[in-house]
């Protein structure tokens, strides 16, 4: 299986999954300054000379020019010349709980991790794209999976006018290695072909991992928004170890992923019958109009992440909301009364917590 961290504020993320498609790059508008340039050395003079000739630079200056600054122009035109568009890159992730990735490329936890049913050895990448969707579009293609090595030296290049650009594309400087990144390239014959988007078989996108610091709110809308497409997904949720710079991967049902949007949805509908069965509750709201009440309360419950609410109310994934905050009910359930005081205590610190930020505010203006 491999990984794509995602934003969920992406504006191209549920059309992209929807219409089965990734975003290939091209290698002169990666993050890495370093994926394109190699350490080029000279190994035709000749060829180089012409090349800026071709590209327009004066034969007299060309013929002024020391081995170091022909290899310098000669790298500029080649980063920046329409040769990289024939190259079409989109990167994966072995693991799905690398916790840096989680922070740069997911919007800091608050995103999703897509997982593909590829592996990293023994498969065609071709195997994966709708072939004849995306070769009617641009033509005829070659795809490979190239895994990316670490090092300490860049690849060491002769420049010239078939030089291996796999050797550029499958190493990165060592600080990367957090990243054990596989790529699929795509080459066209073509210039000018990518950037662009290109389709996927649908049946390999497996696996959606939802953030740690995903919130209700941002969660009941992108699982609804999953549930529309009528796909069989395997779902999980991102957990923080309690003890070890770590996360856990945990598998959740389908079932219960219905039973937790169904229960917020019931929490934010009923709150102030909630606030009328808790005196906690009423005390911290006290002085407060029923419709700042609701504000903060909707507030507080959409804000909540989705990793705190797995780790210690469970009973949000398996039982009706409507019954586990009956206070007649729960005092006879000895399973779920403790989770119900600490999610009622919880609720009254945030909005303690609120109530006291938005004071500060007034005072300060």
């Amino acid at each position: 299986m491999l990984y794509k961290y995602a934003d969920l504020n992406d504006p191209h993320l549920k059309e992209n999954i929807k219409h089965n498609q990734l975003y290939f790059n091209t290698p002169n508008n990666f993050n890495d300054v370093f994926d394109i340039y190699g350490a080029f050395h000279i190994g035709d003079r000749d060829f180089l000379d012409n090349l800026l000739k071709k590209e327009g630079v004066p034969k007299n200056f060309v013929q002024t020019l020391t081995d170091e600054q022909l290899m310098i122009y000669a790298s500029m035109l080649d980063r920046l010349n329409a040769t990289n568009s024939k190259y079409g890159i989109t990167c994966f992730s072995e693991r799905n709980d690398n916790i840096i990735m989680w922070a740069l490329y997911a919007n800091k936890n608050q995103g999703v991790c897509l997982g593909f049913d590829l592996e990293c050895d023994g498969v065609s990448a071709k195997d994966m794209l709708n072939c004849d969707a995306n070769e009617s579009k641009f033509g005829k293609f070659t795809a490979s999976l190239i895994t990316v090595a670490y090092n300490q030296n860049r690849p060491t290049i002769e420049y010239r006018n078939d030089y291996d650009i796999h050797s550029l594309l499958s190493t990165k400087f060592r600080d990367w290695e957090h990243e054990q990144e596989i790529r699929i390239m795509l080459t066209n014959q073509k210039e000018n072909v990518f950037p662009t988007l290109v389709n996927y078989r649908q049946e390999y996108l497996k696996t959606i991992t939802f953030g740690p610091m995903t919130t209700i709110k941002q969660f009941n809308s992108f699982y609804e928004f999953l549930k529309g497409l009528r796909r069989e997904f395997l779902y999980k949720i991102a957990r923080l170890h309690p003890y070890e710079y770590k996360y856990d991967i945990f598998d959740v049902g389908g079932d219960n992923l219905d039973q937790l949007t169904n229960n917020f949805r019931y929490i934010l509908k009923n709150a102030n019958v909630i606030f009328n069965r808790y005196i906690i509750l009423q005390n911290a709201a006290k002085d407060l109009s029923a419709r700042r009440k609701r504000e903060i309360f909707q507030h507080i419950i959409e804000n909540i992440p989705i990793h705190y609410i797995h780790s210690y109310f469970q009973l949000f994934f398996h039982s009706d909301a409507a019954e586990f905050l009956n206070l007649e009910k729960v005092e006879r359930d000895e399973k779920n009364k403790f989770q119900v005081a600490m999610f009622i205590q919880m609720l009254e610190n945030e909005f303690r917590n609120v109530r006291e930020t938005c004071s500060k505010k007034r005072a300060a203006s």
